[in-house]
């Protein structure tokens, strides 16, 4: 076979959108990574934690909004309404602008009301409220990429924001200008450059065939997303509820020192989200045609060496990366190696259950981790610091994996398929 021959056949096995996917995320991931390690270390403990905080608080925004917009939109977009995607990405698009500004305004007043956490935040709520919109249109523009698997214009625009956020950053850091704040709106502009032009794209190339009402969309998207936003908000809660717990039993300082750690698992867990997010529309279209086993084998294997490397090496990682600020918490990071285990069986699984139309398998997936994170995790953190806070972590996320691949084995053994 001639390399021309083997490009093709890599290519039309779905093994140059696995190449594409994972640049895409890559990408995204690579640049806040950078702004992570370069605050975590230039910034004292308490600030880092502070911005720690705050994007804990987007995160949870985040879950919202992807449970109903962005996954009914992978849903949906290549399903049902892949005749007329081009009406109903607009649509989306102006759902997505209404449910961010409600979200935002809904966290300010959140924070208003929490007076030890205005305190904590302090002016970092204005700037995230500013920019959580426009991070999350990021998002959203991202995955429209994924409904005829076109991996590769999410990537091309994920180069536009790896140097958008690089360059301003290194700017703002040289003039000493980089804070929380100031953090926060370089996403928020590198956001708007990246999304803007995968939209121009997408748009101009699907013409509108009919109109598609924003009430219907939204009827549509809360019918599937209502499970999705239980399975979301429950799947938030192992790997964040920590910040808030370390913030008030213990000090921004510790919140800090589990953000740094959690960091370092981002590479892993970046990747097994990428190949999930293009997993949902291919189990989608191809139902039982791919092999559960052999996807979830692959994505063990990175994760068992992933694992073993951060063992290995973790001391020399932690010193490079953030000096000796966190080489304290060097024997956590072995224990934090294990959550990418777990990640990698969930990003499959959860694929798998969601494109089957079954977001609720994945809601009670999630839900007994979350109870035992807010009952057994709390008592681990407030005895153990961040250290509890890993244990924690390690623990639930094991919960989901466990409760997941029950659903798909029960699923299986029904002879039920997606698509």
């Amino acid at each position: 076979m001639n390399l021309v021959s083997r490009i093709r056949r890599f290519r039309f096995s779905g093994g140059g959108n696995s190449f594409w996917s994972i640049a895409d995320q890559g990408l995204f991931a690579v640049s806040n990574f950078v702004l992570n390690l370069i605050l975590a270390r230039w910034l004292s403990a308490s600030a880092y934690g502070a911005f720690s905080l705050a994007f804990t608080l987007f995160l949870l925004l985040g879950t919202v909004h992807t449970a109903l917009v962005v996954e009914p939109l992978l849903v949906f977009g290549a399903g049902r309404h892949n005749a007329n995607v081009g009406a109903y990405l607009r649509s989306v698009l102006n759902l997505h602008w209404v449910l961010a500004a409600l979200l935002s305004l809904v966290l300010g007043a959140l924070v208003f009301l929490w007076p030890s956490l205005r305190v904590q935040l302090g002016g970092t709520t204005l700037a995230l409220m500013f920019a959580a919109p426009l991070i999350l249109f990021q998002w959203l523009a991202r995955r429209a990429c994924y409904i005829d698997l076109q991996p590769a214009l999410a990537a091309r625009a994920g180069g536009v924001y790896l140097a958008l956020t690089l360059a301003l950053a290194t700017l703002l850091f040289c003039t000493g200008a980089l804070t929380p704040v100031t953090a926060l709106l370089i996403m928020a502009a590198a956001s708007v450059a990246s999304a803007a032009q995968i939209f121009r794209t997408l748009l101009r190339s699907r013409r509108a065939l009919e109109l598609f009402p924003l009430h219907e969309t939204w009827t549509q998207h809360w019918k599937y997303g209502k499970w999705a936003l239980g399975a979301a908000l429950l799947s938030f809660v192992p790997g964040n509820v920590a910040p808030f717990f370390l913030s008030f039993a213990h000090s921004l300082d510790a919140v800090g020192a589990y953000r740094a750690l959690w960091n370092l698992l981002q590479p892993a867990m970046q990747l097994f989200t990428a190949l999930g997010v293009m997993l949902l529309p291919t189990f989608r279209k191809q139902g039982a045609a791919l092999s559960l086993r052999r996807w979830t084998g692959r994505l063990l294997l990175v994760a068992l060496g992933y694992a073993l490397l951060l063992a290995v090496f973790r001391e020399p990682l932690l010193e490079l990366l953030y000096g000796k600020k966190y080489l304290t918490y060097s024997r956590a990071l072995i224990l934090a190696g294990l959550v990418p285990l777990s990640s990698a069986v969930i990003a499959v699984l959860a694929a798998f259950l969601r494109a089957a139309e079954l977001p609720r398998s994945v809601f009670w997936g999630y839900a007994g981790s979350a109870a035992f994170a807010v009952t057994g995790g709390l008592v681990l953190i407030w005895q153990a610091g961040v250290e509890g806070a890993v244990v924690a972590a390690v623990l639930s996320y094991a919960l989901t994996a466990a409760v997941l691949l029950w659903a798909t084995l029960h699923l299986r053994k029904r002879g039920a398929r997606p698509g």
